[in-house]
């Protein structure tokens, strides 16, 4: 997780502590470097890895109620979606709710006004 450049070179995140009110995370590169990031930084570049390490690790007793409720919703709707795509096929996703040009629907009053008037 390269995060000025945007490449995904994440080996692991080793280690957190907070500063000055701040989570921060200890991202160890597949190059060798190890940075302190923001969580919200790394969670918006490698959201799964810091939900699985939000999960396994004591974040504190301010954190661990907002970030364990957020990775929990997260995995859930991650593995939702993965079931879901298994479920597809190669030409794409299909949805029974979903219609690309659906008709104008019109109000009942509309259609017995048109009713009466034939």
């Amino acid at each position: 997780m390269m995060i000025s450049s945007g490449k995904s070179l994440t080996a692991s995140i080793k280690d957190d502590h907070l500063v000055s009110g701040i989570l921060k995370l200890q991202v160890e590169y597949s190059t060798g470097n190890v940075k302190w990031h923001p969580l919200d930084l790394v969670k918006d570049v490698d959201t799964q890895a810091v939900a699985q390490y939000v999960l396994k690790n004591d974040l504190g007793p301010i954190f661990n109620g907002k970030h364990h409720r957020w990775a929990h919703a997260f995995l859930r709707s991650f593995k939702r979606r993965l079931r879901r795509l298994r479920c597809c096929n190669i030409t794409g996703f299909e949805t029974s709710t979903y219609h690309p040009s659906p008709k104008k629907r019109r109000s009942r009053w509309a259609n017995k006004a048109d009713q009466t008037a034939e």
